[in-house]
């Protein structure tokens, strides 16, 4: 029994010991004050009206007559409230237990096997990781370890986009440097595309005479390729691997996105509206006249007017492909903060395919921002496209992967993490 379950039983115990019959929920918890031990109880206070005496009273008589397991832990009473500080002896004890047990220590069956696919960091492979991509990549791989440790059966996955907008320029770029050009406007300028050109020179003879139309793909699909082995080296310094590294471009191939375009649509959930197709919530009606209106988030477009889809028609093959083709009972995502506009649409989505949206867990992180050279947040906004950014692999050259690992899961998911690479040494969120 954990040593919580112990404390509420015998604080439980010598309630009804000082004559308690029906006792009451005592609210034991950790103790917000580390002066105050490790454990706290406002057991006086829950208990004064039944036994007609103050509640400092109360607390007392239950710290003298209280009968802790293995001496785990003293109580002091401090006003209404029983204090519980673990003991010096119990720890050690737990240290050995701990010890002995190895690796499976503290290891449950609650998942009992579910099949679980965690989706995480997913980058657009059009450059190096940056220390912004190392939160998602850590905390996904941390959710997959507790998963796997309560027994579900576990997949990680990489969604390797390699056929969206940013590929294609990423791929323009690369086709730009080859030919001693400036990259495209909104291109990618970081030195790394020059490296790749010119390794696209040696192990693609011929590219460079190639003309633009027969050359672009290859350069793309050489370039990303590239990239995703150096994600893979990258993340594998910091212990984290995955099972999958699935290519949209596979989507497809297999038809998914097709299939979910025409269910949809057997449905009700999609629109034309001026060449292009929406999905349903994105015609309304306006005050009830009956007027349709467009809304304003054009991510609700599934096929443009140019006939080109969007990111979200991949999206919706990509959530077949894994309820029904992989047979994964829960999805888990992790995404960035600058990605929560997104949630409802994907919710919907899984909804209209007629899978329960609870299915779908979407876990946001917030930003990581640098602050060298400067004050905090002046300067701190990297870019893959400018070339402006510090490394995963350079943070880990400086202090480790376990001291990266342990400060990037020292704060919530939800709170903005800033490293000063400036200080010697580099000082991390505490």
């Amino acid at each position: 029994m954990a040593v919580r379950a112990d404390l509420e039983a015998a604080l439980r115990s010598a309630s009804q010991a000082i004559g308690v019959r029906d006792v009451p929920d005592l609210e034991l918890g950790r103790a917000k004050n580390p002066d105050h031990g490790d454990y706290a109880s406002s057991a006086g206070l829950k208990l004064a009206r039944a036994l007609r005496q103050p509640p400092n009273q109360i607390a007392a008589r239950l710290a003298e007559v209280i009968e802790i397991p293995d001496a785990a832990a003293t109580a002091q009473p401090v006003g209404g409230y029983v204090n519980f500080r673990l003991s010096d002896a119990w720890l050690q004890g737990l240290i050995e237990k701990v010890a002995s047990g190895g690796p499976g220590y503290g290891a449950s069956d609650i998942g009992r096997r579910e099949r679980i696919q965690v989706e995480f960091l997913s980058v657009n492979p059009t450059g190096p990781l940056h220390i912004g991509h190392g939160r998602g990549a850590i905390l996904g791989d941390s959710l997959a370890r507790l998963l796997e440790f309560t027994n579900h059966d576990v997949e990680r996955e990489y969604y390797v986009n390699d056929q969206n907008t940013q590929a294609r320029m990423f791929g323009e770029s690369v086709y730009a440097r080859l030919h001693g050009d400036p990259p495209p406007e909104r291109g990618y300028t970081g030195e790394y595309v020059s490296e790749l050109a010119d390794m696209a020179r040696r192990e693609l003879p011929g590219v460079e005479k190639l003309g633009h139309d027969e050359a672009e793909p290859k350069l793309r699909a050489f370039a990303i390729a590239a990239m995703v082995d150096r994600i893979r080296a990258s993340v594998g310094r910091i212990n984290v691997r995955y099972d999958e590294w699935f290519p949209e471009s596979r989507l497809w191939a297999e038809g998914l996105p097709q299939l979910a375009i025409e269910r949809l649509r057997e449905g009700g959930y999609l629109k034309e509206r001026e060449g292009a197709l929406w999905f349903g919530p994105a015609l309304e009606e306006e005050d009830g006249l009956g007027e349709q209106v467009i809304a304003e988030d054009e991510s609700r477009v599934v096929i443009r007017s140019t006939g080109e889809p969007t990111y979200f028609a991949s999206d919706l093959g990509y959530l077949l492909s894994r309820f029904e083709r992989r047979h994964f009972n829960r999805v888990v995502e992790v995404w960035g903060a600058d990605h929560h506009g997104y949630v409802p649409r994907m919710k919907a989505a899984v909804a209209a395919l007629a899978y329960d949206p609870e299915k779908l867990v979407i876990i946001l992180n917030q930003l990581v921002n640098l602050k060298e050279g400067g004050a905090a947040g002046t300067g701190g906004k990297m870019s893959k496209r400018a070339g402006r950014f510090v490394t995963l692999d350079e943070l880990v050259d400086r202090v480790g992967s376990d001291a990266v690992r342990y400060f990037y899961l020292l704060r919530s998911p939800d709170t903005t993490i800033e490293f000063d690479l400036d200080a010697r040494p580099p000082t991390f969120p505490c």
